[in-house]
């Protein structure tokens, strides 16, 4: 779920004119009050109201991972990376409160805004090249470049929705919003943002019908805690029910669990931010079908007041913790 737009910084007419070009007002968004330095090196102002950076945004995961379930078992999609998790560069249709990272190391349930009106584009890759370890700093953490030019890149719209309207409202009455998971999908990822965490309780497809999708994880899969802070471990061991395509689901448990891992910076085509990287590893179980048995690794990463800011997927069946290929990267974008 995800796009963007870069814009090369104008240094040709300095180095012209023989003439250095100006020093930068920042070199990550630590040294910025809003917490958001971009790309040329200037403050952003603070972010008003939230982003829709991970509320679903698949390859996220962004927030997290919403598997669709095919033939008995089901297959991978995402709904996180920018999806499930949070903001990022745009304002909600209805305004909202400004919000300013103190830049403590830990992300409050209050720092990270989700609800229905929120939009950001994003940019996404899929099957590309990207190594996840990124490159050590000084202090011990560790820096990500997401600004390099990906396989395929797209610029994608995410916004969150409401679910008031939606045929399968009545399926979750504790749904606060529905991100679509875009990407080869027509599927929409339901949400729950409660003060402990941000929940994965289901996906469906845009109508009713003798086709139609819709999946209940039992209970709902947290995709992010609240607070978040380096070291914390969270698991959820979910029963996956509903229909797919028409097709009635049962026995299949999928089991998310997640680390956060590393800390450090990002760098994206729309700014660089610290981060706190979650790693979360999906295994799904399938009892009565053991060939759909199957599993990946997602990294988000996470900031104050933007929330998932970028977001990789590994391959299904990927053993190892750092990987060379994604099966999708996104990141934020102008």
């Amino acid at each position: 779920m995800v796009r963007l737009r870069l814009v090369a910084p104008l240094i040709t007419l300095a180095l012209a004119c023989g003439t250095n070009p100006p020093m930068p007002d920042c070199r990550v968004g630590a040294d910025c009050a809003s917490g958001v330095c971009s790309r040329e090196g200037k403050c952003a102002p603070a972010a008003g109201g939230g982003v829709a950076g991970g509320a679903g945004g698949g390859a996220m995961t962004g927030g997290g991972v919403a598997g669709g379930v095919m033939g008995g078992g089901a297959a991978g999609g995402q709904a996180g990376g920018a999806s499930g998790g949070g903001q990022a560069g745009g304002q909600p249709t209805g305004g909202g409160v400004t919000c300013l990272p103190n830049h403590d190391g830990t992300i409050t349930r209050a720092e990270v805004v989700t609800a229905p009106g929120l939009r950001a584009t994003f940019r996404v890759s899929e099957q590309t090249a990207f190594d996840t370890s990124g490159i050590g700093l000084p202090d011990g953490g560790r820096a990500w470049d997401f600004t390099q030019v990906l396989t395929g890149d797209l610029n994608t719209l995410v916004e969150t929705q409401a679910i008031q309207g939606k045929w399968f409202e009545s399926h979750y009455p504790d749904a606060g919003y529905v991100v679509p998971l875009g990407q080869g999908t027509d599927l929409i990822a339901v949400f729950a943002s409660n003060p402990d965490g941000l929940y994965l309780l289901g996906t469906a497809s845009p109508t009713d019908g003798l086709l139609s999708t819709r999946l209940t994880y039992t209970p709902p899969v947290k995709l992010l805690q609240f607070p978040l802070r380096s070291g914390d471990t969270w698991s959820t061991a979910s029963m996956v029910t509903g229909t797919a395509s028409g097709v009635a689901i049962f026995g299949t448990t999928d089991t998310y669990t997640s680390t956060v891992d590393r800390a450090g910076e990002a760098n994206t085509p729309y700014a660089r931010f610290p981060v706190l990287r979650v790693r979360t590893t999906m295994e799904r179980s399938v009892p009565l079908n053991p060939f759909a048995n199957t599993s990946f690794r997602q990294f988000q990463y996470v900031t104050e007041c933007f929330g998932t800011i970028a977001a990789v997927r590994s391959r299904d069946l990927e053993t190892s913790t750092e990987f060379m290929t994604a099966k999708e990267v996104r990141r934020l974008a102008p």
